[in-house]
């Protein structure tokens, strides 16, 4: 039923799955290319397919209260996401440093008291600190959020051009 939904949503900008007792996600969650904001709080969800990272689109990605025990390293593939909410998944230890690669992420939401990846120190300092710390550990320079341009911009569809 989900996934007839799923492909028949492609224009859907606003996804509100909060509190639902989701366990999975079906894969075919990469296909939404349109989603701005995905909303999967208070769920029960242990992992997320690979293809979230196709979400290009995304801007906000709630994943608060949830159980999960990793994040897949496809998510640094969110290239206009502004917010991740991670609160309140006592199972999550690590976040991958690729999401060094989220430039436009001004909000990043952890717990001091679970995460060991980044230093629970370093979390407590905000956004900006771990952002620039992911980025060291990927070897690219940090860009303020302030100053990435946006995947639109970069792929030619505001200004007419095409890179490449």
């Amino acid at each position: 039923e989900f996934r007839r939904v799923l492909f028949r949503s492609e224009n859907l900008q606003v996804l509100d799955l909060h509190k639902n007792c989701l366990e999975k996600l079906p894969e075919d969650l990469g296909l939404l290319k349109n989603i701005k904001a995905l909303y999967l709080q208070q769920n029960k969800l242990k992992s997320l397919p690979p293809g979230i990272g196709n979400l290009s689109s995304l801007v906000t990605l709630n994943l608060s209260e949830n159980s999960l025990k990793e994040l897949p390293v496809s998510v640094s593939g969110l290239k206009n996401l502004k917010t991740l909410d991670l609160r309140s998944n006592p199972k999550l230890k690590k976040i991958p440093k690729e999401i060094g690669h989220l430039q436009c992420l001004e909000t990043l939401l952890l717990d001091e008291s679970s995460i060991i990846f980044p230093a629970p120190a370093l979390v407590a300092q905000g956004t900006e600190a771990v952002m620039r710390f992911l980025c060291q550990e990927c070897s690219i320079q940090y860009v303020p959020p302030s100053q990435a341009i946006p995947l639109q911009a970069q792929n030619g569809k505001t200004n007419g051009t095409t890179n490449g």
